[in-house]
């Protein structure tokens, strides 16, 4: 009783509690383009930048030498940049200008060299704002599905990388759908974007249509789809697919499809590479399988840390809700205990642990006070992004 009556008197003081992480711009995508795309093409980069859920941010870009002023510009509403490089200038990199939040900076572009074959190169990076970086673990050299073998970054002296020319392309058939089957890399469970070369009519506006499929193109699809913007014919690295962190979730060493169909409901073409670079995977034209070559087609992924599921307000894990929880949490609070889940003490859902979360559950239990957050009724996933660790649970 002593030990109750002392928590109580805590209810009449506020503290402050733990606190979600800060958000980064992380990046999640950073590839150099092979030969053939390069090719007749001034030295440049594509920079996207997106929020969480997947839209396109207006955001500064800027180098790490000019911390103070976005020198690239912003990013257009569709979340991209194109920058040209200076002929003066050898050598770039590029990170998001958001003052107040952490940035990702990209590795370094040399772009200019003296080799016989175009004399520049081209790059590509994608940002992605996380709230709660710790829990997110992007692969940015290692997409989930490329079409060419290109490795690495050029450094000097400049010289090619591997599978530099491994990107050399021509059209396909044809068809109401295209698709491009795949398996996820080991240690990656979220698709985030996607891209693919897709051909009308010369002049001819239309919109894609991307859904991530189990198995192949015809299986059950996964998550939301992905529209993208309204493109002209043979536009291919300034458009992007995104999909929220949490929207497309996969397994790790199976198979997917990534598949196209064009808005409207008419068929179109797809470019292709010319040899078999992508063994785990085929490209379909519709129904019919391609075999020998792959699409060009980027697919970003990484892994987002998923938790065990929690009972909202369930502090002492006894998979019931009354007051001996308020009692763990101030326990908790104020006096050192340990509790093993702090996302399930979070009654309120304001990713902080703090005096409010038991007076929420005291009010909600005597006072008629509102419901818990999600999930209160049966055991589930915290759908709130924070940094409160769950280090096990009764939940199955």
């Amino acid at each position: 009783m002593c030990r109750l009556l002392w928590l109580s008197i805590l209810l009449c003081f506020a503290m402050p509690g733990e606190s979600a992480g800060s958000p980064r711009w992380v990046l999640v995508y950073a590839r150099q383009y092979g030969e053939h795309m390069t090719g007749g093409v001034a030295g440049q980069a594509e920079l996207f930048a997106h929020q969480e859920d997947g839209r396109a941010a207006r955001i500064g870009m800027t180098n790490r030498y000019n911390l103070a002023t976005a020198i690239f510009g912003t990013t257009d509403v569709y979340g991209n940049s194109r920058i040209t490089f200076d002929i003066n200038n050898r050598m770039y990199d590029f990170q998001v200008h958001d003052p107040g939040v952490a940035t990702d900076v990209s590795p370094d572009c040399y772009w200019l060299d003296s080799l016989p074959h175009f004399g520049h190169y081209r790059f590509e990076f994608h940002w992605r704002r996380i709230a709660d970086p710790d829990s997110f673990t992007a692969s940015p050299l290692e997409p989930m599905y490329h079409y060419d073998l290109v490795d690495g970054f050029n450094q000097p002296p400049n010289r090619e990388p591997a599978g530099f020319s491994t990107d050399a392309y021509e059209l396909t058939d044809w068809a109401d759908y295209q698709a491009q089957t795949f398996v996820v890399p080991m240690g990656q469970n979220r698709i985030l974007a996607a891209k693919s070369f897709c051909v009308r009519q010369h002049a001819v506006r239309f919109t894609m249509r991307a859904t991530i499929r189990r198995g192949g193109p015809t299986g059950a699809q996964v998550g939301p789809a992905a529209v993208s913007r309204e493109v002209f014919s043979n536009e291919f690295p300034n458009v992007l697919m995104t999909w929220p962190l949490d929207g497309v979730a996969v397994t790790p060493g199976e198979t997917y499809a990534l598949r196209l169909d064009a808005v409207d409901g008419q068929g179109f073409n797809v470019y292709a590479t010319r040899s078999n670079n992508y063994s785990q995977g085929d490209l379909y034209n519709g129904p019919v399988k391609v075999t020998g070559r792959d699409m060009i087609a980027v697919v970003v992924g990484g892994r987002v840390e998923e938790e065990p599921a929690i009972l909202r307000g369930d502090c002492n894990q006894d998979r019931a809700t009354d007051l001996s929880d308020a009692v763990s949490l101030l326990g908790c609070l104020y006096l050192g205990d340990t509790v093993r889940c702090l996302d399930a003490c979070d009654a309120d859902d304001t990713g902080r642990l703090e005096l409010t979360d038991a007076v929420y559950v005291l009010s909600h239990l005597y006072l008629g006070g509102p419901a818990l957050p999600a999930p209160s009724s049966a055991c589930g996933r915290d759908p709130t992004p924070d940094t409160l660790s769950c280090e096990s649970s009764l939940c199955p």
